[in-house]
């Protein structure tokens, strides 16, 4: 009789043991769901931003090699459609200015923005911008030698702001020529003239354009000093012990 009543009891704590495995079972499965989730969501959301801006660099170059084609060939204009992703944006806008000597050249920034990222063409130089900080990609071009520098800036007029779409941010540009300055250095002397000559940017990216002077006066440390930021201007002294002569070209584009 005490048999036949151990048994109901002893099945009733095997049945109760085994719902109690399962739903072990299960909430060890469901954390390692949500774990992995947790760790790889994040992973890919990066990735495919990373991807985004990696794109966008690539369409910059390109756009800027069709305009390096345009000084070499007879057609005038270029249309282009780089892909960037479709919650974008394009916008050519006003960058500040360089000063070299007494000839001062306006800037335009052309960017392709993201959500957190933007790719930029600006004097020639390609930027990336995350989260409020820039670094250069590539410098704008400048090259120092014999005791001459030559400086390659180039112009993009026009300014517009427009979102993308899914095929795609449409651009056009209108190549007119280039302009050619030429800027003498005065001979260090011992009179109380001051006839210094200044390589400036003035505006908002005065640290940007600092990290290019000072890539410059790494390259060409007998041509330029190193920068100096005042407000929201960053200059650099031409030295006139290794520069005599400053010849600035700029090509110039008109972009929609």
């Amino acid at each position: 009789m005490m048999k036949s009543m151990k048994e109901p009891v002893m099945k009733k704590e095997n049945w109760a043991a085994t719902v109690v495995g399962f739903v072990l079972i299960l909430a060890i499965l469901s954390a390692a769901v949500v774990l992995f989730f947790a760790v790889q969501a994040p992973a890919a959301e990066s990735y495919t931003a990373e991807s985004a801006v990696l794109s966008a660099k690539d369409d910059m170059v390109s756009f800027t090699l069709l305009l390096d084609s345009l000084q070499k060939s007879t057609e005038t204009t270029v249309s282009y459609l780089p892909v960037f992703e479709s919650d974008g944006a394009a916008s050519l806008l006003p960058a500040g200015s360089i000063s070299i000597g007494e000839h001062t050249i306006p800037l335009s920034k052309l960017s392709f923005s993201g959500s957190d990222s933007q790719i930029s063409l600006c004097a020639g130089g390609l930027i990336r911008s995350d989260r409020g900080d820039s670094v250069w990609l590539s410098f704008p071009k400048a090259i120092a030698e014999n005791r001459n520098a030559v400086f390659v800036i180039p112009l993009y007029q026009g300014e517009f702001s427009r979102g993308a779409s899914a095929a795609g941010i449409p651009l056009s540009a209108l190549y007119r020529g280039e302009i050619r300055y030429t800027c003498t250095v005065p001979p260090d002397t011992d009179d109380t003239t001051d006839d210094t000559v200044y390589l400036s940017y003035t505006g908002e990216d005065t640290l940007l354009w600092q990290a290019a002077f000072s890539e410059l006066s790494f390259r060409y440390p007998w041509c330029f000093s190193q920068p100096q930021i005042s407000g929201n201007t960053v200059y650099s002294e031409v030295l006139p012990d290794g520069v005599r002569s400053i010849e600035i070209i700029s090509p110039e584009y008109v972009i929609t």
